[in-house]
C-alpha cells in the first residue's frame, strides 16, 4: 500500500509535468482505489488531461465516464465524439 501511494504521487509529478501516459495511469488509480481513495471526479479530470493530449485509451475512459455520468455530468455527444476518437484510433 506504501509503495502503492509513493507511485500515485510520483504520477501526480510526472502528470503536472506534461506526461500523457501518467496523467492516464493517474486516472486508472483514481478510479480503481489504487493508491488512493478511489474518486471518479479525479479520474475523469486526469482522463480528460491526457485524452485532450492524444492518449487514446484515456478518450475511451473519458467517454465512458461521460456516457455513464461517472465523476462528470452525463455528455452523450460529447461521450460519443471522444469514444469515436479512441475507435479510429485503434481502441
Amino acid at each position: 500500500e506504501k509503495d502503492e501511494t509513493k507511485a500515485v504521487s510520483l504520477l501526480r509529478q510526472a502528470a503536472r509535468g506534461g506526461s500523457t501516459n501518467a496523467a492516464y495511469q493517474l486516472g486508472v488509480c483514481h478510479a480503481n482505489g489504487i493508491g488512493t481513495k478511489s474518486n471518479a471526479y479525479n479520474a475523469a479530470v486526469a482522463f480528460r488531461r491526457a485524452a485532450e493530449a492524444g492518449h487514446v485509451e484515456a478518450m475511451r475512459e473519458l467517454g465512458l465516464a461521460l456516457r455513464d455520468g461517472k465523476g462528470v455530468r452525463i455528455a452523450k455527444a460529447e461521450a460519443r465524439q471522444w469514444l469515436t476518437k479512441a475507435a479510429a484510433a485503434g481502441s
